[in-house]
């Protein structure tokens, strides 16, 4: 397992490549991220009308 810090990092592709970089090396299998869920990364919205939408899209 690799720790990592927040979610939203994965959104960046200096993040995406270092992180290759980091499997090539070690083989990890699993990567532990902090605050998956946070407003930050656009999982949930709501609009004016009340009503939920989910984002469960991520480039990775």
């Amino acid at each position: 397992m690799f720790g990592s810090g927040r979610a939203i990092l994965a959104l960046r592709e200096n993040y995406r490549k270092d992180l290759r970089m980091v499997k090539a090396v070690t083989d990890f299998k699993y990567v532990r991220a902090h605050a998956i869920f946070h407003d930050e990364v656009g999982l949930y919205n709501r609009n004016d009308k009340g009503q939920v939408s989910y984002n469960f899209v991520l480039c990775v």
